[in-house]
């Protein structure tokens, strides 16, 4: 499994495939949303272009899993959903 935030300029630019694109093992979740950093980090920053990622950023949270169960909805510790 694969799990990013990225800024919104990054995760726009992430190729956002069709689901007959993924194959049948491959899936995808995109959830876009503002930034809510966990009491656990000190700063969040984009899983592409490193850049810091205050309190309020709008963003895009990536999952891409493979013949799994479907992943526990991570994003909500990180971000709040638009």
């Amino acid at each position: 499994m694969v799990r990013q935030i990225m800024c919104i300029d990054c995760g726009l630019r992430v190729y956002d495939p069709e689901p007959d694109d993924l194959g049948p093992t491959w899936n995808q979740r995109r959830v876009k949303g503002t930034v809510r950093r966990p009491v656990s980090r000190e700063v969040l920053r984009c899983d592409r272009c490193n850049l810091e990622l205050p309190d309020g950023t709008t963003v895009i949270a990536i999952t891409h899993w493979l013949n799994e169960p479907r992943p526990l909805e991570w994003e909500l510790e990180y971000i709040v959903p638009v």
